[in-house]
């Protein structure tokens, strides 16, 4: 899995040569390959992170040769860490879950209660 967010193997996927594949990035997209690269690694984070995945064994399938580092880059992309963002996640229920119904019972009561 952890190869998938290689620049070089990707380059040796597409045929071409890593610089002419950061150039056509670059200019195609506006964006560094690397950075694409990451924001796709994180995202594929997020969601073994969703599912129950352990820091660490996430850290290690996405190619990360030490948990810290990976914790440090999530930090840095999303602004909390792993566990963090896991138990924020965890707690936050969405409204549109709840149903219609108790979605504006929800907003009523907010409304009512004093500042």
């Amino acid at each position: 899995m952890a190869a998938q967010y290689s620049s070089p193997k990707l380059a040796v996927q597409c045929g071409i040569s890593l610089r002419q594949l950061q150039r056509y990035f670059h200019d195609k997209h506006k964006l560094k390959l690397h950075q694409w690269l990451t924001h796709i690694r994180l995202c594929h984070a997020q969601k073994l992170l969703l599912a129950g995945t352990e820091v660490k064994s996430v850290a290690s399938l996405l190619g990360y040769k030490q948990r810290t580092h990976f914790s440090r880059q999530f930090k840095e992309y999303f602004g909390l860490s792993p566990k963090q963002y896991c138990r924020q996640q965890m707690y936050e229920l969405p409204l549109t879950s709840l149903g219609q119904h108790n979605s504006e019972l929800i907003q009523q009561g907010k409304q009512a209660m004093p500042s």
